[in-house]
C-alpha cells in the first residue's frame, strides 16, 4: 500500500480524506460520509467507491443529508490528510 493511501481496514465515516476530482488535478478535502460496495457482499474487503461531502459544506455544519451533490470518488484517488 502506498504511505498515505486510504486503507479499507482504517476507514470510517466522518473521517477526513483528501481526494482528486474527475475534473481537476489539484487535491480538495471532505468528510467520508458513506461508502459504496462491490459484489458479492457488503464487507469491508468490497469497498470500492467513497461518498464525500466537501470540506465548504461539511465546515458549515450542513447535514450530509442535504448535500446537493456529494462526490463519489475511487478508494484509490483518496488519501489521508497531510499534517
Amino acid at each position: 500500500m502506498v504511505v498515505g493511501m486510504v486503507s479499507r481496514s482504517t476507514l470510517q465515516v466522518g473521517m477526513w480524506v483528501e481526494y482528486r476530482t474527475r475534473y481537476s488535478r489539484s487535491r480538495s478535502r471532505g468528510v467520508v460520509i458513506g461508502v459504496v460496495y462491490g459484489e458479492p457482499k457488503m464487507k469491508r474487503d468490497n469497498i470500492t467507491h467513497l461518498v464525500i461531502q466537501d470540506w465548504y459544506s461539511a465546515s458549515r455544519g450542513e447535514p450530509p443529508h442535504l448535500i446537493t451533490s456529494p462526490d463519489i470518488i475511487p478508494i484509490a484517488d483518496a488519501r489521508k490528510p497531510r499534517s
